[in-house]
């Protein structure tokens, strides 16, 4: 029997797959790069692969861009559409260019006693004049290379007209280098970030968005690869400005915090905005939907690699000088299969089933008022086993979620906590299930946790219990 397939996010199920890179808007299509093994399920041997779509849920399968060979790997980047700018010299008119990072290690210590041991990280970059089906490499690589081992995943940002932002990480030394350029060509190092306290686990994969230009409010993306819960990895953001390229953290925007975390749930890393020339339209940004804490265990139990849905990101002002970054799910394209609601509930009741039998695909979206218990709860179950349930505390401001373990998570993956920041009475929660995974976008998706599953969940119960007699529990399911 056919394992169930996601419909809603990209997937691998024979090949590795990571870290998304490259995304960007091309000649009418997003792209779609990611860290892979071409030749295994399991890690190593990593380049990058390549998917295409016009609507962000359908992908198209690409050539494989770049490879890797003995004792050189091909990790995490970006890339640039570029129309028109000052580098004719280099015939880069309405060419995709890609910014990555050659890694090169001992290839005997890894096949012999499984040890990566790098020996050198620098950045390369080629370019593609057919839509990244073929790729030249750029005769001046490499093009940044300050002679160091921990030292990758370059994010290009442009920040005004004929004028870029590259940030690399220096990963082990928690510092976030930014270079400027005026051609994509030449970098030249002006500032770098170095002033957040989050210093466990080594810094990956930076990215700078900016959510309100008149105003100059910046987001500072990085990603860390350990502790978190369990000592996981994790993504945190910070509010900013950028004064003469320079970062400048504004704790003010963030109610005196140094940071935020960005996805609250065990299995988001790595996220990447789509490069965005004009800085006006709308942010899009996804991640590896896992966690490297299990995540080379997973193909064994025939467990895909999945990216998370695409998520539109906006600036959200919840008192006077301070913000939340809000993430909410790009599924305007996703075709619709049945839609049920919205539907209200007002009676006190302790469990309540409102659906059975649901495909493992969907969307359901809620709003709880008027609760004078402590919580309510929502409970997802498969043949009468829960496997996943979601806690609503409104005394303490959070959302717990409880998944269930089958043969593949230890007792310490199975229940998480997030604080809600953005309270204003009453909880919006949207779940979106995809037979392999769960994202929640809580209160305007200003609080979101996402999930892997131990198995594909599909002939769904949807139960609600701890409502009150004064409380409102309102529902919308649509099914993909």
């Amino acid at each position: 029997m056919q394992t169930a397939r996601p419909l809603l996010h990209y997937y691998q199920f024979e090949k590795w797959m990571n870290d998304p890179n490259g995304l960007t808007y091309h000649n009418g299509y997003y792209h779609l790069f990611y860290q892979c093994n071409p030749s295994s399920k399991y890690w190593g041997n990593i380049g990058w692969g390549h998917a295409i779509s016009e609507n962000l849920i359908t992908w198209c399968e690409q050539p494989h861009a770049f490879n890797a060979s003995r004792g050189t790997m091909i990790f995490s980047g970006s890339s640039v559409s570029y129309a028109q700018g000052k580098s004719d010299t280099e015939n880069l008119h309405n060419s995709l260019l890609a910014f990555y990072t050659i890694c090169d290690y001992d290839a005997d210590k890894l096949s012999q006693n499984d040890v990566f041991d790098i020996k050198s990280q620098r950045q390369h970059l080629s370019t593609s004049s057919d839509d990244g089906k073929t790729w030249q490499d750029f005769h001046g690589n490499p093009i940044v290379d300050i002679g160091s081992t921990e030292f990758r995943d370059p994010k290009v940002v442009q920040i005004g007209e004929n004028e870029w932002l590259m940030l690399i990480a220096r990963s082990r030394e928690h510092v976030i280098d930014f270079y400027l350029s005026t051609d994509l060509i030449k970098w030249q190092q002006v500032s770098s970030f170095s002033e957040c306290p989050k210093k466990d686990g080594a810094w990956e994969c930076p990215d700078l968005i900016c959510l309100d230009k008149e105003n100059n409010i910046w987001c500072l993306l990085l990603s860390v690869d350990s502790g978190f819960e369990n000592n996981g990895s994790g993504t945190l953001y910070i509010l900013g400005n950028l004064h003469n390229h320079y970062f400048i953290s504004q704790p003010c925007y963030m109610r005196g915090r140094s940071f935020i975390r960005l996805d609250h749930g065990p299995d988001f890393f790595a996220p990447q905005s789509f490069y965005n020339a004009e800085l006006t339209s709308p942010n899009l940004m996804l991640g590896w939907l896992n966690s490297w804490l299990y995540a080379k265990d997973m193909p064994a139990h025939n467990l895909p690699m999945m990216q998370s849905i695409v998520r539109e990101l906006r600036l959200i002002k919840t008192i006077e000088n301070s913000y939340l970054l809000s993430q909410i799910p790009k599924l305007e394209s996703a075709k619709v299969i049945a839609q049920s609601g919205p539907i209200e509930l007002r009676e006190s009741f302790y469990n309540n089933t409102l659906f059975e039998n649901v495909k493992g695909t969907f969307h359901l979206k809620t709003t709880i008022s008027g609760l004078e218990t402590d919580s309510a709860k929502i409970t997802f179950d498969v043949g009468g086993d829960v496997v996943f349930a979601v806690f609503v505390n409104f005394i303490k401001s959070e959302i717990n979620v409880a998944r269930a373990r089958g043969a593949f998570f230890s007792e310490e993956h199975e229940t998480y906590t997030a604080e809600v920041l953005d309270i204003e009475g009453s909880f919006d929660i949207g779940i979106l299930v995809d037979y392999h995974s769960v994202e929640i976008f809580v209160n305007r998706g200003t609080t979101v946790m996402s999930f892997r599953v131990p198995f594909p969940i599909d002939g769904v119960g949807i139960n609600v219990s701890g409502m009150s007699n004064s409380s409102v529990f309102t529902y919308l399911l649509t099914e993909y």
